[in-house]
């Protein structure tokens, strides 16, 4: 769960994208929790502003090293913190983040495929076990969609390195997220973050 109070969107600085809210926040409140995840099977997660933004920095780099501007990155994680990194590490490498596949669909790989398909995405983003659960779920009918894997808590060895800051706006496409598909194939919504940004003020309001 998102802590309310530390992730309002008022700010002195320019807040046009998710990261300018990050950046923010990092300057303003680096230690504070941004987000609590509880599980009935683990120990409760959590991470803060300044983890955040270090984590999805680092692996934004690894992903500028393998993916080209703009390539769609489809997030293949359970519900958590990862997921958070993850995205915000397509944000910082200026790539466009595929949601929408549940980790359990390893048992339904039409979905997977369709999502993939349609949404042209290059990479798969997610942990090493679950990567190589549909990977050898797909092997060896999914060879033709020709994706590159990159597990997320393989950390490469050597000091931390940074992509350099992307150029987004309001308009920028952030995210394309899919329906359920549970009467008919799996459908992409394009968010730019303006979209996320007025979404996520709406629920500060309401609640």
């Amino acid at each position: 769960m998102f802590d309310r109070d530390e992730w309002h969107l008022e700010s002195r600085t320019r807040t046009e994208t998710l990261l300018d809210v990050l950046r923010d926040r990092v300057q303003s409140m680096p230690e504070k929790i941004l987000y609590t995840c509880i599980s009935r099977e683990a120990a409760a997660e959590q991470i803060t502003f300044s983890d955040l933004d270090v984590r999805a920095r680092r692996l934004a780099y690894q992903l500028r090293s393998i993916a080209k501007g703009e390539e769609r990155v489809l997030l293949l994680y359970p519900d958590g913190v990862d997921y958070i990194v993850g995205l915000f590490a397509c944000f910082h490498a200026r790539l466009i983040a595929v949601s929408g596949i549940r980790s359990q669909a390893v048992h339904s790989l039409e979905r997977f495929c369709a999502v993939v398909r349609d949404s042209q995405a290059g990479v798969v983003l997610g942990p090493s076990r679950l990567l190589g659960e549909f990977q050898t779920a797909l092997h060896p009918g999914g060879s033709h969609l020709r994706l590159k894997w990159v597990a997320s808590d393989r950390r490469p060895e050597g000091p931390l390195q940074y992509p350099d800051q992307p150029n987004l706006d309001g308009q920028s496409l952030a995210l394309l997220q899919y329906t359920s598909g549970s009467t008919q194939s799996p459908r992409g919504v394009m968010l730019s973050h303006g979209n996320l940004l007025h979404n996520l003020a709406g629920q500060f309001r309401a609640f």
